[in-house]
């Protein structure tokens, strides 16, 4: 069993995305002893108080165990970074949307990276996503901690 979770996000703004990780990360340290750390791009608050670490982007480089990223920049450094074992990308919304001008060849090495596996929150969501890219490795939602600890024994 893996002993550890990294998850990267932009930040710890108000969000229910963040709302969900922190209270399953904080339930994951303390119901399951699984070490979980937070690596973010933006220095904020967190909204409720975390019960593990957080660390600057930068520190993933030497972090080994599995990591799941939250958005698209933060993959392409996870598919960058030489430590981390096994690579996760959590589309919790589908960013690409938001894109100005987007255009598929702009996104397609992300999310069809063999490195990068895929999560989603919805078995809706799965499907759209394998049309559009790759079928998940995981289906949850709201950063279920179950699912999370699934992810933790099988990789």
């Amino acid at each position: 069993m893996i002993n550890k979770l990294g998850v990267i996000v932009q930040n710890l703004n108000n969000s229910q995305s963040n709302f969900f990780l922190i209270q399953a990360l904080n339930r994951l340290n303390q119901e399951e002893g699984i070490d979980c750390c937070i690596f973010y791009e933006q220095c904020t608050a967190p909204m409720i108080p975390p019960l593990f670490s957080i660390f600057h982007m930068n520190e993933i480089y030497d972090f080994s165990g599995p990591v799941i990223s939250t958005y698209m920049l933060g993959t392409k450094r996870l598919i960058d970074s030489p430590g981390p074992r096994k690579k996760f990308m959590y589309l919790w919304a589908f960013e690409w949307a938001k894109i100005p001008q987007f255009a598929y060849n702009n996104i397609k090495d992300i999310y069809l990276n063999p490195e990068i596996n895929l999560i989603v929150r919805s078995q809706h969501h799965a499907h759209l996503v394998e049309n559009c890219f790759k079928k998940p490795a995981f289906i949850f939602d709201n950063w279920d901690k179950d699912a999370l600890t699934k992810l933790c024994h099988t990789t």
